[in-house]
């Protein structure tokens, strides 16, 4: 089990994961470039160590999560690899596919742990979904009424889609056979994802679309999944011929919260690499037109 963790970023999501990583008692140090926020997280987590860069810290902890900007992944996550830590990183693993098989393979033969952050796989309406083999089609909805909910410097091809992606892969568990953009722009991205033998996605992500939404809809045979991750607590609809179940799936937020059981995953420390970062990432590098 790791025990120290030096967490890299202190921004929108890096709050989120101080928050869980000291829930857990794992927080050791936080560090960040930007010294108003550490100024922020010294009030918040005096107990932690503050500081700018991973070598304020080498040797003195066993694991790093990091959530910084998505072009910095790379160079931090190699960093820490080469530093023999753990390691933890916010989607995307990478911003392309030539850098996130280079950080799996570092893992890999260093033998230590590797995971990216897809948050919504952890949901626990998501891990109760099948695996469908053949004829099953997946709608994926990620909607925000505004800019989204960290407004600084998000790319909606960064930010949403790794969601809505790892999803799709996760769900049918390998690569589509063809991908079709239906539309893209800056603020909204429809995809459609297809597999031989029967199996289609259709995701749509954006924001300032006027509405709130988080949904993941599965079509398998005569049999209709809907699961609600739009907030607390989630629930799951399951539509089977003229049979109806529902369930809540996060009736104690305390130990079920998703980033919590994600966080928990990897501090198992099990010395695996997750390969879904890489395959979400060259996914998204090879959409025809997506900039």
């Amino acid at each position: 089990m790791l025990a120290k963790v030096a967490l890299i970023g202190y921004g929108y999501w890096g709050s989120k994961l101080a928050r869980i990583l000291d829930q857990l008692g794992v927080l050791q140090a936080i560090l960040d470039i930007d010294p108003d926020r550490l100024i922020v997280a010294g009030v918040q987590y005096p107990q932690a160590f503050r500081g700018v860069s991973l070598d304020e810290v080498r040797g003195s902890f066993d694991a790093v999560a990091i959530a910084t900007p998505p072009e910095t992944h790379y160079a931090l996550a190699c960093q820490a690899l080469a530093g023999n830590l753990h390691t933890f990183v916010e989607k995307p693993l990478a911003t392309t596919y030539k850098e996130a098989k280079a950080i799996e393979d570092m893992a890999t033969e260093k033998g230590l742990t590797l995971r990216t952050g897809h948050t919504y796989l952890h949901c626990p309406g998501i891990l109760n979904l099948p695996h469908p083999l053949g004829r099953a089609t997946l709608f994926v909805r990620l909607l925000n009424p505004g800019g989204g909910p960290n407004q600084t410097q998000r790319s909606l091809k960064w930010a949403a889609l790794p969601h809505a992606v790892s999803l799709a892969l996760h769900i049918f568990q390998d690569m589509p056979d063809q991908i079709e953009v239906v539309f893209g722009s800056e603020s909204r991205i429809r995809l459609i994802l297809s597999w031989w033998r029967g199996l289609m996605a259709y995701l749509d992500v954006g924001d300032n679309t006027g509405i709130r939404e988080r949904c993941v809809e599965l079509h398998w045979g005569n049999t209709r999944y809907i699961v609600d991750i739009a907030s607390a607590p989630f629930t799951c609809e399951i539509f089977s011929g003229t049979k109806y179940r529902s369930f809540t799936s996060w009736d104690k937020p305390h130990v079920n919260e998703p980033l919590k059981l994600e966080c928990e995953a990897f501090l198992i420390g099990d010395k695996s690499v997750d390969t879904l970062g890489s395959r979400v990432v060259k996914l998204i590098e090879s959409i025809p037109g997506l900039k």
